[in-house]
């Protein structure tokens, strides 16, 4: 379990973002983890949910649990919700089940830029270029 991601598509990306494992340390992290029956690795960060298959191993993004993140600032590559994620795991088998509970609130973190001032005044900036319908 991590909190960045490994990578987007696969080990030999080479997308430069904040948002996954650089590239120097994920090729050693994954040359260590080649020794080992790796059966899946699950991380967060992202703000968004998604589960991928690459080379034997499942590759789990959990959900936020506080909020989510606009597409103005946030490429949408899995999905955006607010969540969990469980994991059932037994002898032989592991199973990932994404979480919903009753009442949780889908917030967007542009609804509090009180939060983060630096990052919402960029999405309000970005927003109020937008030509209005």
């Amino acid at each position: 379990m991590l909190h960045k991601p490994l990578f987007r598509n696969g080990p030999a990306d080479d997308e430069i973002h904040g948002r996954y494992v650089p590239a120097a340390p994920r090729r050693r992290l994954l040359e260590l983890l080649a020794r080992r029956d790796l059966r899946f690795v699950v991380a967060g960060h992202t703000h968004q949910t998604r589960q991928i298959e690459v080379d034997g191993v499942e590759h789990v993004w959990a959900p936020s649990c506080a909020f989510i993140i606009p597409d103005a600032l946030q490429e949408t590559i899995g999905a955006k919700i607010v969540g969990a994620m469980t994991l059932d795991l037994t002898d032989t088998t592991h199973h990932f089940r994404l979480a919903l509970p009753d009442r949780v609130a889908q917030h967007n973190v542009a609804d509090f830029p009180q939060l983060y001032p630096e990052f919402t005044a960029k999405f309000i900036a970005e927003r109020d270029q937008l030509p209005r319908p």
